[in-house]
């Protein structure tokens, strides 16, 4: 408000801010202080450049050649509200000088005439590398001069270019200013004007300080330092300046300015910047300084303890001389410890309350409630304990009182339990006896009770006793071991005893069944197998088992194997398919696959030929619509089921198609997709299944069809012929296993003890 205000041309008094912020007075005074401070250097500032149009119009020599007394006028290097600043040539030297000049002529004010010779007197006791040195000060016909070190870089305004500088750079060139800046300290001199148009760079890079108008003498003040009175750069003055008292300015004042360098070389703006230098002023006393971190990723800590300490706003805090400052930017550079500590988290809270009083206050009321709720919750949650103390209690008494009922329950069962399997035992030994002395009769009559008794009683599932009695009683199943992980196909070949397996981690396994032992295909699939299908081999011709597996829905895998030694003979590879199935021929010399393509949502069956001398790589032929497929006994046709319930025969010779066989009123029942095929052992009957839960058998060489069957109560996914071919063994879904005569009437006959298989 103060800042709008005043750039609104109103001056409000300091007694209207304090009827309205009576808590804010002590900040009001001093902000009020400095508004009237800066508004009364303002016309000074103004004055100062009055009348500088032409301010050598009166020093031309008759040649037409500007002219200094014995400085030439090269051109003109910089312009300012107190003075302009020339090149020159002394021309009784012959070198080149910078020539500053005072611009209001004999108008000049004293102060600015008592700060151009207070700076040639600075500079002229600094007799040091990276200080501009004074040639001479005089006055040619009423214009005050001063000659001095010309140097060709620039300034470091124009070196920055408001952009951030390499951290070792400008830690480099702040030390180097402020061990030339120590010298000027050791002289008693302060400059108090430190801002980057006054550090100007030679061509190779030295910096020099320049412009010592302001500086103040510790020992003897030329009286620049007068008390109320702002002397200096905004962005780059120490809150002593500002606050206008010349009695607290030192080392200190300097050492902060060399810190504001620093920052701006760093981040690549001025610590603190407003609209207008009143703004400004008012962010050095009162704005909270933004660390350099904040404003560039990367900046080291070190160098940004080192700036933050020079621009504390206590000058005690800072670093007691320019020399401390170097030797910090030295070790920095060295990669050494520092001496600088950063300033402890409480000073910083202690700080913030200082500048911050009423947000202070608000955040210790915050945390007095929050105590006194962090209070109410510690006495809810002691009582909410004892509460849960007693509970427990009673909750012990309970579980107590629980366990022993629990201990006579299970003394009684224990004693029931031993009576049942003393029976168990003598009826279990019983049967063994009969098994053993050959009266497998006797011993099924006394073994089922056994098993009817146990189904009732037992919760769990049949022991290894129970399971042990049935196979031996049964004879007609065994177990083969190997695989270590779920078996998902199976595969056999009659004619040369042998059984292909796989399982879902890939692993095909080949098995003899008359010696049980299982051989090991070399190569495993990287996806669960799929299908399984075997051919015997001959004495022309050898064993061949194909393995499938569906690569994450992606693509299909085929290996093909030698039923001998179980080496791999080649791998196959598809499209995708869902739902796929494979077949070979029975002479091995025909691959097929089908299944359910994903690209044209029907059914797609490829054929590789494999009598050839080198593996396949595509298929020769394909078949579309098709989704299963069975081959006859002697190899020559190739049934074909489609998505309507079709069955097509072809000729494996050219693939042509002979005979299409429809099932009964298939147009009453949608959706009869062809699920399953067989041939009967002598190739003369063809049964179908159906996912409409249908089942027809055709006659091969008429097409007639035998028999058809609707009772089944879901999709037929397997069906086959048993070895007298009047004979149908089917599934139904996953879990109903049924055979049928073909020559008696009737429904199917389910197999007991095959639900859950």
């Amino acid at each position: 408000e103060v800042s709008t205000r005043n750039d609104m041309g109103q001056r409000p008094t300091l007694e209207e801010w304090e009827q309205r912020f009576p808590r804010l007075l002590p900040r009001m005074e001093q902000i009020v202080s400095l508004r009237s401070v800066f508004d009364s250097e303002m016309p000074t500032l103004s004055d100062s450049s009055a009348g500088t149009a032409d301010p050598l119009a009166s020093v031309q020599a008759p040649d037409g050649r500007l002219r200094i007394g014995n400085y030439q006028i090269l051109q003109e290097i910089g312009r300012g509200g107190m003075g302009v600043v020339y090149k020159a040539r002394q021309a009784n030297l012959s070198r080149v000088v910078a020539l500053k000049m005072i611009l209001a002529g004999e108008h000049a004010g004293l102060r600015e005439r008592a700060r151009l010779r207070n700076e040639a007197q600075a500079a002229a006791q600094l007799m040091h590398p990276n200080v501009v040195q004074i040639f001479e000060i005089g006055e040619h016909e009423g214009l005050p001069f001063l000659a001095m070190e010309y140097v060709a870089g620039g300034n470091l305004t124009r070196t920055l270019r408001a952009m951030p500088q390499a951290f070792r750079w400008s830690a480099r060139l702040t030390e180097t200013m402020a061990r030339a800046i120590h010298v000027a300290h050791l002289r008693g001199i302060v400059h108090r004007d430190l801002n980057p148009s006054n550090i100007l760079i030679a061509l190779d890079g030295t910096p020099k300080i320049s412009d010592f108008g302001l500086a103040k003498f510790l020992v003897d003040d030329k009286g620049l330092s007068l008390s109320g009175v702002i002397l200096g750069t905004p962005s780059y003055m120490a809150p002593e300046q500002v606050s206008g008292n010349g009695q607290t300015i030192g080392p200190g004042t300097d050492v902060y300015a060399l810190g504001a360098l620093l920052y701006e070389m760093l981040t690549g703006a001025a610590p603190f910047r407003g609209f207008t230098p009143m703004e400004t002023l008012c962010q050095v006393m009162e704005a909270e300084l933004v660390p350099p971190s904040r404003l560039r990723h990367g900046v080291p800590e070190d160098l940004e303890t080192i700036c933050l300490k020079c621009l504390d706003r206590d000058p005690a805090r800072r670093y007691s001389s320019a020399e401390d400052l170097a030797e910090d930017l030295r070790l920095y550079q060295e990669n050494q410890p520092i001496r600088a500590r950063r300033t402890s988290k409480c000073r910083q809270a202690l700080q913030w309350t200082r500048r911050q009083p009423q947000a202070a206050r608000l955040l210790g009321l915050c945390c007095l409630l929050l105590l006194t709720l962090l209070g109410v919750v510690v006495a809810y949650s002691l009582y909410v304990t004892d509460q849960n103390r007693v509970a427990e209690l009673a909750w012990s008494r309970a579980i107590k009182l629980k366990n022993e009922i629990a201990i006579e329950r299970d003394k009684y069962s224990y004693q029931a339990s031993t009576a049942r399997r003393r029976t168990y035992d003598a009826q279990l030994f019983q049967v063994k006896q009969s098994i053993e002395s050959g009266q497998i009769e006797l011993a099924h009559e006394l073994f089922q009770p056994v098993l009817d008794g146990f189904a009732a009683t037992a919760k769990d599932p049949a022991g290894f006793e129970l399971l042990y009695l049935n196979r031996l009683i049964e004879q007609s199943a065994w177990l083969l071991e190997g695989h270590r992980a779920k078996v998902t196909c199976l595969a056999v070949s009659r004619r040369q005893g042998t059984l292909a397996s796989g399982d879902s981690s890939g692993q095909v396994i080949l098995w003899n069944l008359d010696r049980k032992l299982p051989r090991y295909c070399q190569g495993k699939h990287n996806a669960p197998v799929c299908k399984v299908a075997i051919v015997a081999g001959s004495e022309n011709r050898r064993g061949t088992v194909a393995s499938l597996s569906a690569q994450g829905g992606k693509s299909v895998e085929i290996k093909l194997w030698d039923t001998a030694p179980g080496a791999l003979i080649t791998t196959l590879h598809s499209g995708a398919i869902q739902d796929p199935d494979i077949q070979l021929s029975p002479d091995g010399s025909l691959l097929t696959l089908c299944g359910l393509s994903p690209e044209s949502h029907g059914g797609q069956s490829y054929i590789w030929k494999l009598n050839s001398a080198s593996p396949p790589d595509e298929p020769s032929a394909n078949i579309p619509g098709t989704f299963k497929q069975a081959f006859s006994p002697d190899g020559k046709l190739l049934a074909v089921g489609g998505g309507d319930g079709t069955v097509r025969l072809h000729v494996t010779a050219d693939l042509g198609a002979v005979h299409v066989h429809k099932p009964p009123a298939l147009e009453q029942r949608p959706g009869g997709r062809v699920s399953a095929l067989a041939f009967s052992r002598d190739g003369s009957r063809l049964a179908a299944g159906r996912q409409d839960h249908g089942l027809t058998v055709w006659e091969v060489a008429t097409g007639r069809i035998l028999a058809h069957y609707t009772d089944q109560d879901g999709p037929v996914v397997f069906v086959d012929f048993c070895l007298d071919g009047k004979t149908l063994v089917g599934c139904e879904g996953t879990s109903v296993l049924w055979t049928r005569p073909l020559d008696q009437p009737g429904p199917r006959r389910l197999l007991p003890g095959v639900e859950s298989q």
